[in-house]
């Protein structure tokens, strides 16, 4: 490597840098820099003095649990090295149209001035450009069915989840219909066709699913808790399909060829594997927990997905049809 594209990688890396310490709540520290960029620690302070020589006064450090210091820049986007296109602009004025559309008043009020701190430092024509991809996008939102959630209950939740705040928690039970008192720690909160909370239950010696429209009232306690570091949202959820936690098992589809292209472009879960076979059809491999949301999620393929394995799923399929064909007959 010559000396000219050595001094181009080193303006890549402080640029890179910049981005990393722009755009990170948890701060930055010398042993982070020297394993990202695999150098030792006289260049990673050399690194680090640079963003403090172009940024003395936005560089602050952050309180943190672990042996080294960190650093952080406290304006999330700058003029210079940070820079943001015209697509990225509009996914956030539609998130919060998205917000807003579900009623998430406090959510959609901060990503609209965000938003707004976003277009006081582009072009006109990213302006521009940003609405109408927004507009185009906006044609594709599907009416429906949908949760409401109280705005008061997910400001709390998400003050809880913020600053590791146990709550208290009053909560109808979605099975049975029944309201119980829950002290919980909050970890996080997951949106799809319901939103849920997901939070540790000290009596439960696990964490629990708890679903947000049947939150009837929370209220933050004084107690704090130190958060799980090895606790991964993205790993429980991937635990179940759909919202149910229970055991994992071994589930195995055949989706029919007529509907193979459409399965191909479908994720059934994130540790699917998918076999093609010489009639063209599709073999579904996956090992998750709740069978019957499984259940309904295959009644939307109307046939084309047959079970086989397990046949556990075969058996509770057969009972949730049999229940519909009774409703409607």
């Amino acid at each position: 490597m010559n000396s000219s594209s050595v001094r181009l990688e080193k303006v890549e890396n402080i640029i890179r840098l910049i981005n990393k310490m722009a755009g990170s709540t948890e701060g930055v520290s010398l042993q982070d820099i020297m394993n990202e960029y695999n150098v030792c620690r006289r260049t990673a302070e050399r690194m680090m003095n640079v963003v403090r020589a172009l940024y003395p006064t936005q560089i602050e450090q952050v309180e943190t649990d672990e042996l080294y210091k960190s650093y952080r820049l406290q304006e999330l986007y700058r003029q210079g090295p940070i820079k943001f296109s015209t697509a990225e602009l509009a996914c956030i004025k539609r998130a919060a149209k998205l917000a807003k559309r579900d009623k998430m008043d406090d959510l959609a009020n901060e990503l609209e001035a965000f938003e707004l701190r976003l277009k006081s430092i582009s072009k006109n024509k990213l302006k521009l450009d940003s609405e109408y991809i927004s507009e185009l996008e906006d044609m594709g939102m599907m009416a429906g069915p949908r949760c409401m959630i109280d705005k008061n209950i997910i400001s709390t939740l998400r003050e809880a989840i913020t600053g590791w705040q146990q709550l208290d928690i009053i909560y109808k039970s979605r099975s049975d219909g029944c309201i119980n008192e829950y002290k919980i720690k909050p970890y996080g909160i997951l949106y799809g066709t319901r939103p849920y909370l997901v939070a540790y239950l000290d009596s439960a010696n696990d964490y629990r699913y708890f679903c947000i429209t049947n939150i009837q009232k929370a209220s933050l306690m004084k107690d704090r808790f130190n958060r799980d570091a090895s606790f991964s949202l993205q790993k429980y959820a991937e635990r179940s399909f759909g919202s149910f936690q229970e055991k994992p098992i071994k589930v195995v589809w055949r989706v029919d060829k007529d509907k193979a292209d459409e399965a191909l472009s479908y994720q059934f879960h994130p540790s699917q594997e998918i076999e093609l076979q010489k009639d063209g059809s599709l073999i579904v491999k996956f090992e998750a927990g709740g069978m019957k949301e499984m259940c309904y999620h295959l009644f939307s393929w109307e046939g084309s997905i047959e079970i086989i394995e397990p046949v556990e799923l075969k058996n509770m399929m057969i009972e949730l049809l049999d229940k519909v064909r009774c409703s409607v007959s």
